[in-house]
């Protein structure tokens, strides 16, 4: 069974721009949302690793993330990515 609970987080002030809406939904695009200033907090799966990739990137730096945390385990999806929004308002200058 998916842990769908990932997707009811409030992110604001940032504004998802992509979320997948697969019921099967590990792929490597499933999660982006925009933060101000230039912030990306974007999750997805990686069959290589074998593992879901939570990346928060500053002006749209791909190669070199500012925060990066991996898991195998669906279910630490929520609080991941919760820590991932908390570490971005804590610090990156993002106003409403």
């Amino acid at each position: 069974m998916n842990d769908l609970s990932w997707m009811k987080i409030d992110f604001a002030p940032g504004k998802i721009t992509w979320m997948t809406t697969d019921a099967d939904y590990r792929q490597e695009d499933m999660l982006q949302v925009e933060f101000p200033g230039s912030v990306i907090l974007d999750m997805g799966w990686y069959e290589g690793t074998g593992s879901y990739k939570i990346l928060v990137v500053r002006d749209y730096n791909w190669d070199s993330p500012v925060y990066s945390v991996s898991t195998a385990d669906e279910k630490q999806l929520k609080e991941l990515l919760e820590h991932g929004r908390d570490w971005i308002l804590d610090n990156c200058d993002v106003k409403n």
